[in-house]
């Protein structure tokens, strides 16, 4: 009886000691995670690309996507669409932030957003500085559609159960020949002369208004803010809701967005420069090259087709470098998968043993 006592004390004391090692590691590999990811993010916003194209896309993901998310196939349609004749360059450059879901602990999401708008003007406006003979395109998916308007209008104000801080409209003459295009944006504005797509009539979860509805109407002969039917975000009372219809704008709408933004950019670019010439109207700028290099934000094209269909997240990063997203993609930072993979594989398996444990005690403690 004495016996199986103290080995119910000394199983006690090695389930209590094994679960505050266990927890402990946990959270060092959490620890660790977060500092590559803070690293990550620094480095991508330190890095300066000195290559100029024609045309350079700036690309804001949908939330918890890797980048640049599902956009992937439209940033080489269009592209290819731009570039078919060798005369001009075409690259791009993801939009710097977290693209947190909006089921994160407030006030996650408006961080998120707000992050996204800040670091979308600064990027669009250094670009544009630095390279005035350019031509600037802006997609935005989902979450990235709210940074995309707030980009262009200026944003601000209640989202997902929190506040997203306010930030001013770009000038126009910030973006010169910009050309805009939003998919399944949480603010879709109906009956507005950009809405497009099936559920263009209906109202987002919380449309643009007042002065951020106003300063989007500026860029309306160079803005589409799509929506699809039944799509929950954008098309609200639309019913029956379907959620699928988020997540294939790029599958169902994909060409005709890209021919729109190709045909767009050209024109604007010929007004632009006067009239231009054979070259579509965008003078080359003088360090422009084929394509951007992949270390710097004007990432090459990517190489392959990002998921249209599937969860977000599905999609495919913009360079064989694997870039990590400072948090909003892939949550482990790409080396620390196998790691991640054996820690499953045990919380699977201890639950078990724990149990079987658990009660070896308690029927010796009842003893």
């Amino acid at each position: 009886m004495v016996t199986l006592r103290l080995l119910a004390v000394a199983l006690a004391a090695w389930l209590a000691a094994a679960a505050a090692d266990d927890g402990q590691r946990h959270l060092q590999h959490l620890q660790q995670l977060q500092r590559e990811r803070r690293n990550d993010l620094e480095a991508r916003q330190a890095i300066v690309s000195t290559s100029c194209h024609d045309y350079q896309l700036f690309i804001a993901r949908g939330s918890d996507e890797p980048y640049p998310g599902r956009a992937a196939t439209l940033i080489r349609d269009v592209c290819g669409k731009l570039t078919k004749d060798g005369k001009v360059t075409c690259g791009y450059e993801d939009i710097v932030f977290n693209a947190n879901v909006s089921t994160a602990p407030a006030p996650a999401y408006c961080v998120s957003t707000a992050e996204g708008s800040a670091n979308g003007q600064q990027q669009m406006k250094t670009y544009a500085g630095r390279c005035k003979d350019s031509n600037l395109i802006l997609v935005g998916y989902s979450q990235g559609g709210i940074v995309a308007q707030d980009v262009m209008g200026g944003g601000g104000g209640p989202l997902f159960e929190c506040d997203q801080a306010t930030n001013g409209p770009l000038k126009k003459t910030e973006s010169p020949g910009s050309q805009t295009l939003t998919f399944g944006s949480f603010r879709h504005t109906p009956n507005q002369p950009f809405s497009f797509g099936p559920g263009a009539n209906f109202p987002g979860v919380r449309p643009r208004e007042g002065d951020q509805l106003k300063n989007l109407k500026v860029y309306e002969d160079r803005y589409r803010d799509w929506c699809n039917s039944n799509d929950p975000i954008c098309a609200v009372g639309d019913k029956p809701i379907i959620v699928a219809n988020h997540l294939n704008y790029f599958q169902v709408f994909g060409e005709e967005a890209a021919t729109w933004l190709a045909e767009t950019a050209v024109k604007n670019s010929k007004q632009k420069s006067g009239g231009g010439g054979d070259d579509g109207g965008a003078s080359k700028p003088s360090s422009a090259v084929d394509k951007p290099t992949a270390s710097s934000p004007g990432q090459s094209l990517p190489a392959e087709t990002a998921s249209s269909t599937g969860q977000p997240g599905s999609g495919t990063t913009p360079s064989a470098g694997a870039q990590k997203d400072g948090g909003g993609g892939q949550k482990d930072g790409g080396q620390d998968k196998p790691e991640e993979k054996s820690s499953a594989g045990r919380s699977m398996a201890e639950p078990v043993l724990v149990s079987a444990l658990c009660v070896l005690v308690t029927f010796a403690v009842s003893l």
